[in-house]
């Protein structure tokens, strides 16, 4: 997207590149240990300065079961992440997180914000892209529900749901990322 001359990017993902999930991941081993919404967003600045690039390091849908656990005076901690969709021209989650999805999706569409859905199924055999405007008729629920009443065929997936790549000696999630982006003009993507 940068490549493309995008405004403006945010790359919202709480986890750590490593050796085991590097695979997927376009700056492969010279961004181990660190933070990928960092990475990603450190590489743009470096390469593409036409686009500002920010990151956020935040973990959606991570529950805390100790009340005590949370940080004191924090208020909403939600509140960040709804000022960033608030503020988005499309949102592009690439999660693979059912529940994340969910909530992303439900949360473009009350903001009036475009939601752009992607990942791989297990073992790659299928996977999902997927393009939601504010207010039309479709929306991610009834994509689940046409799922389930059949009308619409799910991706197929391989129940194996592990890829052990060459020179590699541990097997792999082979879905994608945890990223949320953003951008300053309108685009419309056909991904993949």
């Amino acid at each position: 997207m940068a490549r493309a001359g995008l405004g403006e990017v945010t790359f919202i993902d709480f986890d750590t590149v490593q050796p085991g999930n590097s695979l997927r991941w376009p700056l492969g081993r010279s961004a181990w240990g660190r933070n990928k919404a960092l990475a990603l967003a450190n590489f743009i600045a470096e390469n593409y300065p036409w686009t500002k690039a920010n990151f956020f390091p935040a973990r959606l849908g991570h529950a805390f079961t100790d009340v005590a656990a949370l940080p004191r005076g924090l208020g909403n901690v939600l509140a960040p992440v709804f000022d960033l969709l608030r503020n988005a021209d499309v949102v592009v989650d690439a999660s693979a997180s059912e529940e994340v999805q969910l909530a992303m999706a439900h949360y473009c569409e009350r903001f009036g914000v475009a939601y752009v859905v992607g990942h791989a199924t297990f073992g790659v055999a299928g996977g999902l892209v997927a393009r939601f405007l504010p207010g039309a008729e479709g929306c991610f629920v009834c994509l689940h529900e046409h799922w389930k009443d059949k009308r619409i065929p799910e991706p197929r997936v391989d129940d194996a749901g592990i890829v052990i790549p060459v020179g590699c000696n541990a097997p792999t999630f082979t879905g994608v990322a945890s990223t949320c982006k953003r951008s300053l003009w309108r685009w419309y993507v056909s991904l993949h």
